[in-house]
């Protein structure tokens, strides 16, 4: 196990309670965490002053609730059990919001019936968030010495897990939004189609993009691992992380307080 890796392997996953518990601590410590949560209730804040402004204003309102309340709802999950790592990276947060506000605003302002296009621009940046926050949790994990997967496989888990939950459990939530609240989202044979292959490529271009850089940097970023005296700066993909970010004191991290933190 690489030096990098080691430092962490003892961590293993931590409990329901501790990610309850670490959720307040890392809002305050991580501004990409802070900056997921306002984003994302953002949508939601928009989606009940519209319907306090406007009853009506979109035909889907509680269908977009459900979905951008379950979207944070998983957001904190995953900055929570990753809280020593800082959180996932500011890039998957920002696709995440762009996708979740892209998809309520064209809902809103039927953007997905004026603009053929539309829906699969968003179906394109789904499955790129998704397959890119997977391959960060893979990587956390494998670091922890949970998984003993390389860069390769685990882009590859990544991309499966993508085309799975962006395709078929994706293209079924929305098969019953159709039915429980007619959001109008199946169009066609051919468009669950066309929604596929825009998932395909948004998993494929994020997987390529963080497993090239990955890579790229191993190399260096082991070799920094090696050298550093300060094993928190030699975390490899760190400068991807919110640099602010401190792990949680109470929790037992391989990384302690003894060491200079992410801030200095």
């Amino acid at each position: 196990m690489p030096p990098h890796q080691r430092g962490m392997a003892n961590l293993g996953l931590p409990s329901a309670r501790e990610i309850v518990r670490d959720v307040p601590y890392v809002l305050r410590e991580s501004f990409t965490a802070r900056f997921a949560v306002l984003g994302l209730t953002g949508v939601l804040v928009y989606l009940i002053i519209g319907q306090i402004v406007r009853p009506g204003f979109t035909d889907y309102w509680w269908y977009q609730i459900f979905q951008t309340s379950a979207t944070l709802l998983i957001v904190l999950f995953f900055n929570a059990a990753f809280a020593s790592e800082g959180g996932m990276a500011i890039q998957t947060h920002i696709v995440v919001i762009g996708a979740t506000l892209a998809d309520t605003i064209g809902t809103a302002f039927g953007f997905y019936h004026s603009w053929g296009p539309y829906d699969k621009v968003v179906h394109f940046a789904s499955g790129a968030a998704f397959a890119a926050g997977t391959y960060q949790a893979l990587n956390y994990l494998s670091r922890r010495g949970i998984l003993e997967w390389g860069a390769l496989k685990r882009a590859g888990g990544s991309f499966a897990a993508s085309l799975f939950v962006t395709g078929f459990v994706w293209e079924t939530y929305e098969y019953m939004g159709d039915a429980v609240f007619n959001s109008g989202r199946v169009q066609s044979r051919g468009d669950t189609v066309g929604d596929l292959i825009a998932d395909t490529l948004g998993a494929a271009v994020a997987v390529g993009l963080v497993y090239q850089y990955e890579r790229r940097h191993q190399r260096e970023m082991d070799e920094q691992a090696a050298e550093a005296a300060t094993p928190a700066l030699a975390e490899p993909g760190r400068a991807l992380i919110d640099p602010t970010f401190k792990p949680p004191p109470d929790r037992d991290y391989a990384m302690s307080r003894s060491h200079a933190s992410m801030d200095d």
